[in-house]
């Protein structure tokens, strides 16, 4: 009966992980549909008067809505019968953590005035990615297309100007911030610096980011790469195998960190989350 006990209990240890993922993925479906913007009286219900022309609450939920998406969609290569490719994977991973991270960049910033920089300096990003954008089609031989591409920029540079207006008398927040600024931020406010949360949320990032940027080196380091031939010359050939125990522990570290970001938006714009 000892035994039996211990390996029921290590085979829930041992799916921990994949029933996280998929408790927490589940409730932030259920609470994000009862969304019908922030309550009245919400500092976020608040706050959103900064701004006219797109609430900053929804510059949050549109991270954390982000983020979900692309965790079920890497929680579906999980569960589908066929290895997912590792690229494919992590691709989706490193979404989840920039979009949950981003949210509690926002969220949990500590004061209003720094919260409101903070939106502001992400929305003027996004302004001056699509503005970028409408540039090059600007160089279109396509005399239509070049025509509403200027009248566009136009539009984009005069909403970027007015942002820059209303951070005026805000704190100063660098006009670009990075992921690899909010994700830092992230892991070193949100978690306790003794426990290895830090850690393990800053490898998945790591390896994550280097998927998706087309570099090599996370296929040498995660599980699941062999040598062919250690004592041929040259190149070391490897093969690469994708590690679902590790891939599963990865993603229910992006969903936990979802997790947190979906309930500090969630409070923060008047909603009771159990």
């Amino acid at each position: 009966m000892v035994a039996a006990a211990a390996g029921s209990l290590a085979d829930v240890f041992a799916h921990l992980p994949r029933s996280i993922t998929q408790r927490f993925l589940g409730a932030i479906a259920v609470e994000q549909s009862g969304w019908v913007g922030p309550r009245a009286n919400s500092l976020a219900a608040r706050e959103d008067t900064v701004w006219p022309h797109t609430p900053l609450s929804d510059v949050v939920r549109t991270s954390v809505l982000t983020a979900h998406e692309s965790a079920n969609h890497a929680l579906a290569l999980l569960e589908a019968d066929v290895p997912p490719a590792q690229v494919a994977f992590y691709t989706m991973a490193r979404c989840t953590l920039v979009g949950a991270s981003q949210a509690l960049w926002l969220v949990n910033a500590g004061e209003p005035q720094l919260r409101q920089a903070r939106t502001l300096t992400v929305l003027r990003h996004d302004h001056s990615q699509r503005m970028k954008f409408h540039k090059s089609q600007a160089r279109s031989t396509d005399p239509d297309r070049a025509a509403h591409a200027a009248h566009i920029i136009e539009f984009w540079g005069a909403r970027i100007r007015e942002i820059d207006r209303a951070l005026v008398g805000l704190p100063p927040v660098p006009r670009q911030p990075t992921t690899t600024e909010m994700i830092s931020w992230a892991a070193e406010n949100e978690f306790t610096a003794e426990s290895d949360a830090v850690s393990t949320f800053l490898a998945t990032w790591q390896i994550s980011s280097g998927y998706a940027h087309a570099l090599p080196w996370p296929n040498f380091v995660l599980p699941g790469a062999t040598l062919i031939h250690p004592d041929g010359k040259g190149p070391t050939p490897f093969r690469i195998g994708f590690h679902h125990e590790r891939a599963w522990e990865e993603l229910a570290t992006c969903v936990s960190v979802l997790g947190l970001s979906n309930r500090a938006a969630l409070t923060h714009a008047g909603y009771c989350v159990e």
